[in-house]
């Protein structure tokens, strides 16, 4: 079960393609690590990003849009590939 569910995340993660770059997630750094609970059916995806501050409000903004659309994504994608569990991004 455990590299089942490891393929599954893995190969969704790779499918994940960054709109802007046209590169995987993975390619792209942006995956930090990934652990997982098969009894609690939950997946937890650590990103890869700083918490930046900018002189620049809108440049927050935006960066700010940019991660939680990422990860927005990772979840849908995870959620889509391991139907019925719980999927987090922190």
């Amino acid at each position: 079960m455990a590299d089942e569910v490891r393929a599954r995340i893995d190969a969704a993660l790779a499918a994940l393609i960054e709109p802007q770059t046209l590169v995987s997630v993975l390619d792209l750094g942006f995956v930090a690590g990934v652990s997982y609970s098969a009894a609690e059916r939950r997946v937890i995806v650590r990103l890869a990003v700083e918490d930046r501050h900018f002189k620049c409000p809108a440049c927050s903004l935006v960066d700010s849009l940019s991660v939680e659309g990422m990860a927005r994504r990772i979840r849908e994608a995870l959620g889509a590939a391991l139907p019925g569990w719980t999927v987090e991004t922190d």
